[in-house]
């Protein structure tokens, strides 16, 4: 699926989720003025019901930062791409296209995969090895930039003895995907969300104000 197709299907599910987000904000409002008794609250319910849709072109331009983020500084796939990837050193990619299925190395220029599908990734200083889905080892070595398979298990484990590596621990790439690029991901949603955090406490503290009123005031009519 085209990435502009996925970012449309995304702004109308976003819209239809707004609505349903500001009416139980109206909901939660309403029940909490009602219960203080407290009246000219149509202002209030209109602020929470239309700030999740307020939000809408916020969260427009945070994806576009989002996707320029990911392609210039961190090199891994954006949103609402048809591909997943991540870097391995200055090389190699693995990558995934149209689905996470199967996963491959990849030149981080560009060009063909260097490698068959892959089912396991483990990386040190040195290489990264695993195990292919075919059922081969494969080895590559970043200082010689050389991928080699092994069909004999123990010429492959020779090998990695022969680089200190005496216990294998591998990841399937998908994990090693995640893995690799959680707590990018992380931070940045955590930097996104505070503007509409920022928003909801404004509303949350109107709210506490307007509910501390004397229900009996001239303040609290309409």
């Amino acid at each position: 699926m085209g990435g502009v197709l996925q970012l449309l299907l995304f702004g109308v599910a976003y819209c239809v989720l707004a609505i349903i987000i500001g009416f139980g904000i109206v909901v939660v409002f309403w029940l909490y003025l009602h219960s203080k008794k407290i009246k000219g609250i149509s202002r209030i319910l209109s602020q929470g019901f239309f700030l999740p849709l307020s939000l809408a072109p916020y969260f427009f331009i945070v994806t576009i930062v989002s996707i320029i983020i990911c392609e210039v500084v961190r090199e891994v796939d954006a949103p609402f791409s048809d591909y997943w990837t991540i870097p391995v050193d200055a090389k190699i990619n693995v990558i995934a296209i149209d689905s996470t299925r199967e996963w491959w190395f990849s030149p981080v220029a560009g060009g063909q995969a260097i490698s068959e599908a892959i089912q396991s990734i483990a990386v040190t200083e040195k290489m990264v090895y695993g195990a292919t889905l075919s059922g081969f080892n494969y080895i590559y070595s970043f200082q010689s930039q050389r991928y080699m398979e092994y069909d004999e298990y123990a010429e492959f484990s020779t090998r990695l003895n022969d680089h200190g590596i005496t216990r294998i621990d591998v990841l399937s790439p998908e994990a090693y995907y995640w893995e690799q690029r959680k707590w990018g991901d992380i931070i940045m949603l955590l930097l996104f969300l505070i503007y509409p955090i920022y928003r909801y406490y404004c509303l949350v503290i109107n709210l506490r104000d307007l509910g501390s009123q004397d229900p009996l005031s001239e303040s609290s009519r309409i």
